[in-house]
């Protein structure tokens, strides 16, 4: 995945993914894409946790477990209303530490 970017949304864009994953997702512990182009109708964004990724519809709605699909992603997805880490840079850059 070369010259991924970053999606920023609201997390009411997502309904029907719960909060607790939405924070994950902003903490970096599960990752969220989204999908580009996809062999499965309906899909829209892969969350992506150590253990298996998961392809979920445009509301955040659970569609099916990632087997060999052709997916190519297209962003990071990340919340713009929920607390997101700065980064090591930039609590240098700012001074912080």
């Amino acid at each position: 995945m070369k010259n991924i970017k970053n999606h920023i949304i609201k997390s009411s864009e997502l309904p029907f993914l719960d909060s607790e994953i939405k924070e994950a997702v902003n903490m970096g512990i599960l990752i969220l894409y989204t999908i580009k182009k996809s062999d499965i109708p309906d899909s829209k964004y892969l969350i992506k946790s150590n253990i298996n990724s998961l392809i979920l519809k445009n509301n955040g709605d659970f569609l099916k477990l990632r087997e060999n699909e052709n997916i190519v992603l297209d962003a990071i997805v990340y919340f713009s209303d929920l607390d997101r880490p700065q980064s090591a840079s930039n609590l240098i850059k700012n001074g912080i530490i």
